[in-house]
């Protein structure tokens, strides 16, 4: 009796063991963002820029970073500043016979596109929206007998677009080298001595990017 009474539970058990093996997993709930943001990871790029300021050779140092959508897009920020210790006039002859040298400095939104992200060798578009200054920089300012000091002076502000083009190589799964071009436009600068034609030129750069590729 008891054989039979575990025989009969075994075959009225058998179809629904069959259906719940037979039955598919529950596929994941679609979302907005879910099929927007396949994947998304972060880098960071440390950039050296050559390029001319006021008429000579200048060299720039600078970065950007943000946040990297589906292995295409990156959103975020960036800044750049003169490197170079180049002479500027002092043209109300604010501080004679001191030596004053420009400076300048730049940031802003940062958009970019990478193409084939994956592959070894590939090109990245990028650009940056934002806004800065430039000014002059005088050095051996004598504060009240004391120190010689630095003092900016002269300084204004600017509208800034540098829209560019690079070739990307992937060293390792997190680091990458690039090289390429930007274009620097400046608008609205009224500092003495220097014009927004002189603030704008070409630029070649070359970068090291780190991060989760």
């Amino acid at each position: 009796m008891r054989n039979a009474l575990f025989l009969a539970v075994i075959l009225l058990a058998s179809p629904f063991a069959r259906a719940q093996q037979a039955a598919p997993a529950s596929p994941e709930p679609e979302t907005l963002f879910g099929r927007i943001l396949k994947r998304s990871s972060g880098y960071g790029a440390a950039v050296t820029r050559f390029s001319s300021f006021h008429g000579e050779l200048a060299v720039l140092a600078g970065g950007y970073g943000g946040w990297f959508i589906n292995d295409r897009f990156l959103v975020g920020g960036g800044a750049y500043g003169l490197a170079s210790g180049i002479s500027a006039p002092d043209a109300d002859n604010r501080y004679p016979g001191k030596r004053s040298t420009w400076a300048m400095g730049y940031g802003g939104l940062v958009l970019e596109y990478t193409l084939h992200s994956k592959k070894l060798v590939h090109p990245s578009f990028n650009t940056l929206v934002g806004a800065g200054g430039v000014g002059k920089y005088v050095h051996g300012i004598n504060n009240n007998n004391q120190d010689w000091q630095d003092y900016g002076y002269d300084n204004s502000g600017f509208f800034v677009v540098e829209p560019g083009a690079n070739v990307e190589v992937n060293l390792t799964r997190w680091f990458r080298f690039g090289a390429g071009a930007s274009y620097r436009f400046i608008r609205g600068s009224n500092t003495s001595g220097i014009t927004d034609a002189q603030l704008s030129a070409p630029a070649g750069n070359v970068s090291l990017k780190f991060g989760g590729f």
